[in-house]
């Protein structure tokens, strides 16, 4: 552990305003609002059925990398020497291994290239995802070990989610099944962790509570677009489907936000409604209400056969 403190504070040893500013930029590759983007674009504009399988593979490689945090319990290297300097605070919280940010990214970069299967795809993520996890230990937030297994456990979960969804997401109603069956093998870790914890105990946990919280919501979601709404990306104008991607994007935003404002601050359970409506709402809702517009129609069988 002390040579990777070194290799910190090495790097932080050049440390300016600029490389403060490049390094946060380069992490926010790695943050939950790329990772709004990031779905919304897929599932909206590129491929409604890969975005599903994308929700499903970043969402349970973040609940997961909030378990394991949970049970190894790595303190961050600031805590461990106060010679590291924490560069960016409201980044860094709770336990250490694995990097959250590397294993973000790499869930979320790598699942594309997987996807399109483009060598261009798999260099470009790779690069990316190098330079979040060295961002993370420049920041002071992560050792080397830390991003190394972040990005190692991602790519598990882009090899292992669209297996598992293959296999057992064939119809709305197995899909509501698996996911639920997923939820509930987690369950007795959220549970465990709550007992007997302080409030500033479950404050630090707050990463894995909300991460839970959209990954409970995954399963009713699609379940009401897959029954119900049943909308298509294939054969839609682009204009049409960005204007649907924007404004789905827009209503997240607002829940975020707007939620924050409306309830009390450092709430938990708050939080993970506030996560799971973002989700729900975003995905789920949207959609089912605009249904009979042309943002989101579907073609009757005649129309299909035509094209």
């Amino acid at each position: 552990m002390q040579f990777e403190l070194e290799i910190i504070k090495g790097l932080q040893s050049i440390s300016n305003g600029f490389l403060n500013f490049l390094a946060s930029a380069i992490s926010f590759l790695g943050e939950q609002y790329m990772l709004i983007i990031m779905a919304a674009v897929i599932y909206f504009i590129l491929d409604k059925e890969f975005g599903e399988t994308f929700c499903f593979t970043t969402l349970f490689s973040n609940t997961m990398n909030g378990v394991l945090k949970l049970i190894i319990n790595r303190p961050r290297p600031f805590v461990k020497d106060p010679e590291v300097k924490n560069l960016k605070e409201s980044t860094a919280t709770g336990s250490s291994f694995p990097s959250g940010h590397s294993q973000g990214s790499s869930a979320m970069y790598f699942s594309v290239a997987h996807h399109y299967k483009k060598k261009l795809g798999w260099i470009i993520a790779s690069i990316i995802v190098f330079l979040v996890m060295f961002s993370r230990m420049y920041l002071g937030a992560h050792y080397l070990t830390d991003t190394l297994a972040g990005c190692a456990f991602g790519l598990l979960f882009v090899f292992l989610c669209p297996w598992l969804y293959s296999k057992f997401g064939t119809t709305p109603e197995k899909k509501l099944i698996f996911f639920g069956v997923i939820c509930l093998l987690i369950l007795p870790v959220a549970i465990g962790f709550a007992i007997g914890a302080t409030r500033e105990q479950i404050l630090l946990r707050r990463d894995f509570y909300t991460g839970y919280a959209s990954l409970l919501a995954v399963g009713p979601t699609i379940y009401v677009e897959n029954k119900f709404t049943k909308f298509d990306t294939k054969g839609v104008p682009l204009l049409m489907r960005i204007l649907r991607c924007v404004i789905a994007i827009i209503i997240v935003l607002a829940i975020y936000f707007g939620l924050v404002k409306l309830w009390p601050n450092k709430v938990i359970i708050l939080d993970m409604i506030r996560y799971f409506s973002l989700l729900f709402v975003g995905i789920g809702i949207y959609p089912l209400i605009f249904r009979n517009t042309r943002l989101f129609k579907a073609k009757n069988k005649e129309e299909k056969a035509t094209e």
